[in-house]
């Protein structure tokens, strides 16, 4: 099963999204450096390698919107659905998400129930996620 990769910066948060995703039965890569995330997603070339990517917006030396034009540039990886995760509950932020590929916004702190119904809408899986 293709694995869901997870950046933010904040380690933490990497840990509490890996949980939650595992016990939805998922395999989680996680990166806490969005300068590698953006080396490693740059040279990805392998299309079945993530089911979907979680980054967070404000990361130091590459946000999450410099990384989200990346997977969309990508040929290989642009297929794969982005979770933008992020603080700001700002509607021009989410918007502007939206505008450059993401295919969900959430805020932090997120819930296990928040992240099951993410990847629920982003794999086209209807409710399977939520009732595990």
């Amino acid at each position: 099963m293709p694995a869901i990769y997870v950046v933010d910066d904040n380690k933490v948060i990497c840990r509490i999204l890996q949980n939650i995703i595992e016990d939805l039965n998922f395999n989680v890569v996680t990166q806490s450096d969005p300068e590698q995330a953006s080396k490693y997603l740059s040279s990805l070339d392998d299309p079945s390698l993530f089911s979907a990517i979680f980054m967070d917006l404000v990361m130091p030396e590459v946000s999450g919107f410099d990384l989200l034009k990346l997977v969309k540039s990508n040929q290989s990886i642009a297929h794969v659905p982005v979770i933008l995760l992020t603080a700001k509950d700002d509607s021009s932020n989410m918007f502007e998400g939206y505008n450059l590929g993401a295919d969900y916004y959430m805020t932090k702190p997120a819930t296990r129930e928040q992240v099951a119904y993410a990847l629920e809408s982003v794999l086209n899986l209807g409710s399977s996620v939520a009732s595990i």
